[in-house]
């Protein structure tokens, strides 16, 4: 192994690709979790536009569910080394908010 300026700047490289790809699949989990929860909300709008119409009581959903159900969503595509890695770094926003509600 030699320790030479070009071997440094290889790994520089490939530690800015990997970067890269973990960046660019933030940003598609990002756009994933956006588009769910639009869907959630649609639904959730859905569900209370009909149910006054028709006169029937709404399904009520809480902020809670909404989070588990978008962490389920999630979690189903994680990779084990991010599954332990959301264990070892527990979103504290979502865990609040389980907790209140």
């Amino acid at each position: 192994m030699t320790f030479g300026v070009q071997n440094k700047v290889e790994v520089i490289e490939s530690d800015i690709r990997k970067l890269q790809r973990q960046v660019e699949q933030c940003e598609l989990r990002e756009k994933q979790l956006i588009i769910m929860f639009k869907m959630i909300m649609d639904k959730y709008y859905e569900s209370h536009r009909l149910s006054n119409r028709k006169g029937k009581v709404a399904i009520a959903i809480t902020m809670k569910d909404i989070i588990e159900f978008m962490e389920q969503l999630v979690n189903k595509n994680l990779t084990p080394e991010e599954q332990k890695d959301i264990e070892r770094n527990p979103d504290l926003v979502s865990q609040l908010i389980k907790k209140s509600g």
